[in-house]
């Protein structure tokens, strides 16, 4: 009677998984799995200082491998800083057409064609630059036309 009791449970708790991810998506599961993954590596793909010298605009890439998309991220940091454990401002996937722009001193843009933006914030500050009065925003640029986002990340004919 136990016996019967656990495989009554755990076919509903591995039911409940299922329809998990079927409303979710399995796109949920390579990121997941990515996350997990120690073949994750990370790269710095472009370094922009700004026209005062004083901060960096970094963007890097995430590769999970097989298991899932690029991940882009963006963050800024005092001139000449490591990337390492950096606290990013722009994460995103399926990043296609993308540029860096310092539009003045503490002004940048993230300009893109497409991509699937995760995270976003539109202002960066840190203690160790002026003493936190120093404040850089942010801008995303689309550089399409009415979307930003791929047909196949709309689901356009499914």
């Amino acid at each position: 009677m136990r016996y019967k009791k656990t495989l009554i449970l755990l076919l509903i708790c591995v039911g409940l998984v299922g329809i998990y991810v079927i409303s979710v998506g399995v796109p949920t599961i390579g990121f997941l799995l990515s996350v997990r993954s120690s073949e994750v590596t990370s790269e710095e793909l472009l370094r922009i200082r700004s026209p005062d010298f004083l901060v960096d605009a970094v963007l890097m890439r995430s590769n999970a491998g097989a298991t899932g998309a690029h991940v882009y991220r963006v963050s800024i940091v005092p001139s000449g800083t490591h990337t390492k454990d950096i606290e990013e401002h722009f994460r995103a996937d399926h990043l296609k057409g993308y540029k860096l722009v310092w539009k003045a001193p503490k002004l940048l843009e993230v300009q893109f064609e497409e991509g699937r933006i995760y995270h976003f914030s539109n202002f960066w500050q840190s203690k160790d630059v002026k003493d936190g009065s120093y404040v850089v925003e942010i801008r995303l640029v689309p550089l399409s036309g009415p979307f930003s986002l791929s047909p196949e990340d709309r689901w356009v004919g499914k």
